[in-house]
This record gives C-alpha cells, structure tokens and sequence, in this order.
C-alpha cells in the first residue's frame, strides 16, 4: 500500500507538469501539441488502470469471510459476516445460511416478515478480476433448499439504466430531467447460474448503492450482448435471467387490451 501511494504522490505531479509544459511551448505545432497530449493522455490511462488494479488486490486481502446482504427497499439493511460458510460441495444450504447469521440478522428477517427485496449470498471470488461471488437468493425460506453455486461466461457489457426524475427545483411547472447511470458489472461477479439481473429491485439497490437516488418516475436499461454484439433494450418490469447457460430477458408486450403479458426471449451463449 505504501509503495503504491508514494508512486501516486511522484507521478501525479509529473503527469500535471508535463501537460502544462507541452501546452505552454509555442516550438511545438499543433500536430505536435496533439500527439504530446495524446501520449500524456495514454500515459494516464495506463496509470490510472495500474492504481485501480493495485488498489483492488489490496482490498481483496480483506475479503476472507462469506457475506449475506438482506436488501430491503433498496437499501442494504444487514452485511452479515459468516463465521462459517454455508457454501458445501459447490452448494449453498438454507439451514447452514440460517446458522451463518448473527441473532440481530436474525431478528431483522423476522421483522421484514419476508418482504425483503432479496438476499445476496457474497462469496470472496479467486478471480482478481472480482471482489465476490454474489449469489442472488430471492426467498429465503426455512424448508431447506440447496442453491447452486455454477459460475457462466460474462455475457453483459456497456449495461446502463437511464432514468427519468422530476426536477423538484421547480414546485408550479414539473420538469422531467433525464440521468444515464452506468452498471458497473465488474466490481462483483454476478455471473452464476440462475441469478436474475436488472429486474426493477436490482435497479433500485443498484441506483441506491451507487448513485444515492431513491425516487424517479421511470427507467430504461440498454447493453450489448457479449455474444452477439447486439443492443438490447429492457423497460420497466423486463429482466434478464442467466438460465441453463443462456441469457434469457423475460419481456412484456402489450396485448390488444392493453395489457402486459409475459414472453421468454432467449439467447444460446457461445
């Protein structure tokens, strides 16, 4: 950690001096100015990656225990650290989870009376890639269950959810602003056979944790398919579910009474 800091502390100012040199040196041509700068542009790039990289293999040495996240209206309510994990021949048990909770995370559950959004099973993940495994449970019920813990291919790249707020700067006229919030998947992996993603309690944790917003009056998701390459689009009420190694998007489609039904899309992962 010390090495790290003291090469931010030394390349920061040469990269800050370096730029203002080259801007300020009539010699140089434009042409000259642009490749300078894109060269001090590659440079910092690579620096910051080099940091982002170093800074995540510190923080990983932290990560030695299972965690369980109770999300609850968007907000994570308990970050409980399991003694001892519930995960048992690449599986993890309902009854071991129970075990692996605090009384308080306990009596929080008992509280909620199940209506918590859903539950995310933490597992620190080898890869350094990642920080943890996340596995998304959804009802955590004491009849025992064993969820599977099988990691697939990434298959989601450049998710963002663009949302619409109100603008309540002006109380007598509404004004709907627009926000694009990107979905940062490579933090966690949650990559493991039957997760469900971008559903709207994923959207509101995610808008919660990362961007502080709690209200808005409607959302929009868009990424590209891994695979394919293709834009997908999902509104309000759509979600994706990696299922038996694919990537399925349950979509609604407006029926001729103007209701929504559901239809199962599906996409073979390569």
């Amino acid at each position: 950690m010390y090495n790290m800091l003291k090469e931010v502390f030394y390349t920061s100012p040469l990269f800050i001096v370096g730029l203002i040199m080259v801007v300020n040196n009539k010699e140089f041509s434009q042409s000259k100015i642009n490749e300078k700068l894109a060269d001090i542009y590659w440079f910092g790039l690579k620096t910051y990656t080099k940091y982002t990289n170093l800074y995540r293999t510190y923080y990983k040495q932290f990560n030695t225990f299972d965690v369980v996240s109770i999300i609850l209206d968007g907000e994570e309510i308990v970050n409980n650290k399991c003694k001892n994990s519930a995960v048992i021949d690449n599986k993890i048990n309902s009854q071991d989870l129970l075990e692996s909770l605090s009384d308080t995370s306990i009596s929080i559950l008992t509280d909620c009376n199940k209506n918590y959004d859903m539950i995310f099973y933490k597992i620190p993940c080898k890869d350094e890639k990642y920080n943890y495994l996340i596995k998304r449970i959804n009802n955590l019920d004491t009849h025992n269950f064993d969820e599977e813990i099988k990691v697939v291919s990434s298959c989601i790249i450049g998710c963002q959810i663009d949302i619409t707020l109100n603008n309540e700067t002006c109380k007598t006229i509404p004004v709907e602003i627009k926000k694009t919030c990107p979905i940062d998947l490579d933090i966690d992996n949650y990559y493991l056979e039957n997760n469900i993603l971008l559903d709207e309690k994923f959207v509101n944790y995610w808008l919660k944790k990362y961007y502080n917003i709690t209200e808005y009056i409607n959302y929009s998701i868009c990424f590209f398919d891994k695979n394919t390459m293709e834009l997908e689009y999902l509104v309000k009420g759509e979600f994706v579910t990696i299922k038996n190694g694919a990537l399925v998007i349950t979509r609604k489609k407006v029926s001729k009474e103007d209701e929504f039904i559901n239809v199962e899309y599906e996409q073979e992962l390569l």
